[in-house]
């Protein structure tokens, strides 16, 4: 990227047609497949090497999950945040997953048949916003909580999970509205977000805020603009709610 070169790569049978999730270490992660029966890969475009992980239907909660969309690919997709690897080198990797619909936190080791689901005897399920490996420890801000260290189980070796509250994070702005003579609303800081980001062997925190810009509206235009946010704040709730029951 540094010398402005594009590469173009031919992709194999197995992952073509596949939707790219994102990357880690060097591989790139495509899920194809059905709803119910997703396939993740990991594939490295520069050796061409590539791996299947364990299904996602070995998760108890991945097969309660249901979407809303039409798209059979937006509906297989809909509900994985991120997936993380700890290492270029498969034969010594963990990967990490975590879900937007199900409060779930997942790991496997390349040969796994399964994904193992991190639990706590008599808690609640727990909902991560972000995760990213540092140095063999793998780093998890939950919503709410207070920091903890726990040790992993896994097929044939141990992880160290440190979890960070969400609730700590600083917000520096509050949302803030304002509206020129052309009748354009701007909507500062609607959305902050926060990103785990490994650098130099150190785990930072790195807030992205979002603005809104909406041209050409009046009073009716605000309104339905209001009403859209009130009905998403309501189904987030409702979420929120099914989940404590559960």
């Amino acid at each position: 990227m540094s010398e402005g070169a594009v590469h173009n790569f031919k992709l194999p049978k197995t992952v073509k047609g596949g939707l790219c999730m994102g990357s880690s270490q060097g591989w790139l992660i495509v899920i194809k497949g059905s709803e119910r029966d997703p396939k993740v890969f990991l594939y490295n475009p520069f050796s061409g090497s590539q791996y299947r992980l364990p299904s996602f239907t070995t998760i108890p909660s991945f097969l309660e999950t249901e979407s809303s969309s039409r798209d059979p690919i937006c509906r297989l997709t809909s509900s994985i945040h991120k997936i993380v690897l700890s290492s270029p080198k498969l034969d010594e990797c963990i990967v990490a997953a975590t879900f937007l619909d199900c409060p779930v936190l997942a790991f496997c080791q390349p040969g796994d048949r399964e994904w193992s689901v991190f639990e706590e005897l008599n808690e609640q399920p727990r909902d991560f916003l972000e995760i990213e490996f540092c140095q063999d420890t793998l780093y998890a801000v939950e919503v709410e909580g207070d920091f903890a260290t726990y040790t992993v189980e896994l097929t044939n070796r141990k992880l160290i999970l440190k979890i960070i509250p969400g609730s700590r994070f600083p917000i520096n702005n509050l949302p803030e509205e304002v509206v020129d003579e052309s009748d354009t609303v701007i909507m500062k800081d609607v959305t902050q977000t926060f990103h785990l980001v490994e650098s130099d062997g150190e785990i930072l925190i790195v807030q992205s805020s979002v603005d809104f810009l909406i041209t050409g509206i009046g009073e009716e235009g605000e309104d339905e603009v209001q009403e859209e946010e009130e009905k998403k704040k309501r189904k987030r709730k409702r979420k929120r709610k099914k989940r404590k029951r559960k």
